[in-house]
């Protein structure tokens, strides 16, 4: 049958997806060259979001 979603699972829940995520986080490697970026969609959207905020600032 259905089960009831208690608090404390509900935390237990949230803590272990934050620890998934987190572990997702770790376990990305930081290019070293340009050109090793620019093979991650990743690291390409983010150095366009950065420039899209320095186009808002006017910087």
């Amino acid at each position: 049958g259905l089960r009831i979603l208690t608090r404390a699972m509900a935390k237990e829940l949230a803590a272990s997806a934050h620890e998934c995520l987190f572990i997702d986080f770790l376990s990305e490697e930081e290019p070293k060259m340009v050109y090793e970026a620019l093979k991650h969609p990743r690291w390409i959207d983010a150095k366009q979001d950065e420039l899209n905020q320095f186009a808002r600032n006017k910087v």
